[in-house]
């Protein structure tokens, strides 16, 4: 891909993870923390979280730490590697018999990092951005320990296999590559609504991530009863997890007695890095214990689309009376319904027959030397039309 920027970004969140504390000589245990990258000045803060989000140009490489403490009375061995995910009925698993594709993209130094009894290191994650890669991967990183030693065996006792403990810890990673400025990282607050949860009264505030990095907003939550304007309960404050690019995902607030079903507004801010956004919703809230399935409609949504159903079938009945086959018959020249003038015939001349009205009351008979009644009336009407007096022309 040459002449292009690429930016890669990797994901990883690991908060403090513990192994049990050790309660023998032989147990392992340790800590795992990643260390925020102070120095980052993107607006969307990639590095500046416990998420680790590496932005690379082809070439280059960018190192984060993570702070690794033992809680072990023995000494332990430090190993990283990249693992592969695949997701099965909608759950992240681990695939241990696949290669992950970024797995040459990461390399872990010292390795292994040799973690003495009860203390504390640095182990080093590096990333290096491929000239030629594009698009997003989702993987694995395994953190684990291993003793350094291997019990002793007494000699005086019978014959026996020793096996090395191990010990690891498993977080999803995502790692997108693209042109430099394509990665944008943006979201929106799509809404609130009450949520029953053990018992307890939760607000659920969805968010969409529309750009095209990982998310994870935090922020505030303020509620205003609209029946008691003078009650406000806020702000309270709240985190959401990863939410990957495509998806949504709910961040949950615990209220406070005072906030009963009712209408509410709900005034949200949330934060990822320097973006802000802001939304405000009114909403009448009630505490089942499932989320809805979808939003319900607002009135105003209703009377739209009952309007253009209607007009649908307005323009059907139309378009059927306009196409329908003409009702009158052959060698009649069709009227204007409005003002009962014939339509000018565009085809071809056609030779004209004369309608003879029926007289309003019975007509009497006619000798011979009177002739023909009907015939009479067909010339008289050719006459006045200017065809001649014979009908049979």
């Amino acid at each position: 891909m040459k002449g292009r920027s690429i930016i890669v970004l990797v994901v990883l969140t690991i908060a403090w993870v513990f192994a049990p504390r050790a309660d023998a000589e032989d147990t392992l245990g340790f800590g795992v923390n990643v260390i925020p990258d102070a120095s980052d000045t993107s607006e969307a803060k990639l590095g500046g979280s416990q998420a680790l989000w590496f932005a690379l140009t082809p070439g280059q490489s960018i190192t984060r730490q993570f702070d690794v403490v033992s809680v072990s009375d023995v000494e332990q061995l430090i190993e990283g590697e990249i693992l592969s995910l695949r997701v099965v009925d909608g759950a992240d698993r681990i695939d241990v018999a696949t290669p992950s594709d970024i797995a040459s993209w990461v390399t872990f130094s010292p390795s292994p990092l040799s973690l003495g009894p009860r203390q504390r290191a640095k182990l080093n994650v590096t990333v290096t951005a491929p000239t030629d890669a594009e698009g997003a991967f989702q993987a694995f990183i395994r953190v684990r320990a291993e003793a350094a030693q291997l019990p002793e065996i007494q000699s005086d006792t019978p014959a026996q296999t020793v096996v090395r403990g191990a010990l690891a810890f498993d977080q999803k990673m995502w790692v997108g590559v693209g042109a430099s400025g394509s990665l944008v990282t943006d979201f929106e607050i799509v809404d609130a609504v009450g949520l029953t949860v053990e018992d307890t009264r939760t607000l659920q505030i969805e968010f969409a991530n529309t750009g095209e990095t990982p998310i994870a907003p935090r922020g505030t939550v303020e509620l205003q009863s609209l029946d008691f304007t003078t009650l406000v309960v806020g702000p309270l404050e709240y985190r959401t997890a990863e939410v990957l690019p495509g998806q949504s995902r709910y961040a949950a607030v615990e209220l406070p007695p005072e906030v009963e079903p009712g209408p509410w507004k709900v005034f949200i801010v949330a934060n990822q890095g320097n973006i802000q956004k802001t939304a405000s919703f009114e909403k009448d809230l009630t505490f089942p214990r499932e989320l809805p399935t979808r939003a319900p409609l607002e009135l105003w949504q209703i009377a739209v689309i009952a309007l253009g159903i209607l007009l649908g079938l307005l323009l059907v009945v139309a378009g059927w009376r306009m196409l329908r086959p003409s009702k009158k018959g052959p060698g009649v020249a069709p009227h204007s319904e409005a003002s009962g003038e014939p339509v000018p015939a565009m085809t071809a001349p056609v030779e004209f027959v004369a309608a003879v009205p029926e007289p309003s009351s019975p007509v009497p008979s006619r000798g011979p030397e009177e002739g023909n009644w009907a015939t009479q009336e067909a010339e008289r009407i050719f006459r006045e039309l200017g065809l001649g007096d014979d009908p049979k022309r």
